[in-house]
């Protein structure tokens, strides 16, 4: 259909990827996929998805083809990515969902996004983009001191901890606490050996990693007379593949720059 976004997949075959076809298959008449890239020496190169597409790799595929470029793959594959999209009309989108990139990363996403629109969130639930809203609104109505922690679950797979997600509220609750981005490393813990004094502006971060678990965030306001706790649980993926896909259509009617969830919920509100 003439409304239907061509929508290509990096980092198709992983977890993300194929909640990604499966939402894919669920809305035909919004989205059509186009092309399936997996990584050199993937084993999965060559096969056919469940979409009805192989699997392919950057060289062997035409950025100019998609309308929308969603990719879950990994931050050592980033470089390599965007010169290849770099080679795609302007107004070719690109929804990014990578988590644990470097500072050098984000600048490059950053100076890409001068020129096409660029989505990148570190959680693509809408029910996070609520939380990462909801944590300041706490601060302000509780007061300090406050002692704040992040406790995160995921699968035993996941890499990076802390996870994108808990670094994303940490940095939100320390900009509420007036903090600038240059001195915001100091304020974060993680794991159990780092502990923080009484009364310092410190976001502790702990980091689950069990099973085969989609994604738990709880976030703990406490002083010593309460403790106010705000949690988000990720069922299954199917989550941050339906905000992903709505991410794609939004930045897709977007002009250059670079987008995040955030923003996206800030248009629904419609202020």
């Amino acid at each position: 259909m003439s409304n239907s976004l061509k929508v290509g997949l990096i980092g198709a075959s992983g977890r993300m990827g194929l909640a990604l076809q499966t939402g894919l298959l669920k809305n035909p008449d919004l989205y059509s996929p186009v092309h399936l890239i997996e990584r050199q020496g993937s084993t999965q190169l060559g096969k056919v998805s469940h979409v009805n597409l192989p699997y392919e790799t950057l060289e062997q595929v035409n950025p100019k083809d998609a309308q929308v470029w969603i990719d879950f793959s990994l931050p050592t594959t980033l470089v390599e990515t965007l010169a290849w999209l770099d080679k795609a009309p302007k107004t070719t989108a690109y929804v990014l969902g990578v988590t644990g990139l470097s500072s050098t990363q984000m600048d490059q996403l950053e100076k890409l996004s001068h020129e096409r629109p660029i989505f990148y969130s570190t959680n693509m639930s809408t029910g996070i983009a609520i939380l990462n809203r909801l944590a300041p609104l706490v601060m302000q109505m509780a007061g300090d001191p406050l002692e704040i922690e992040i406790d995160e679950i995921h699968h035993n797979q996941k890499i990076d901890q802390p996870s994108g997600t808990a670094l994303t509220l940490a940095h939100t609750i320390l900009e509420a606490w007036g903090i600038p981005p240059k001195d915001r490393e100091a304020h974060l813990l993680s794991g159990y050996s780092q502990k923080k004094g009484k009364g310092e502006k410190v976001v502790h971060c702990i980091s689950h990693r069990r099973g085969q678990w989609a994604g738990e965030h709880t976030v703990h306001f406490a002083t010593d007379q309460e403790e106010i706790s705000l949690k988000h649980v990720a069922h299954n993926r199917s989550a941050f593949a339906k905000g992903a896909l709505q991410a794609a259509r939004w930045v897709s009617q977007k002009g250059p720059g670079l987008y995040s969830i955030d923003d996206m919920l800030h248009e629904r509100l419609g202020r």
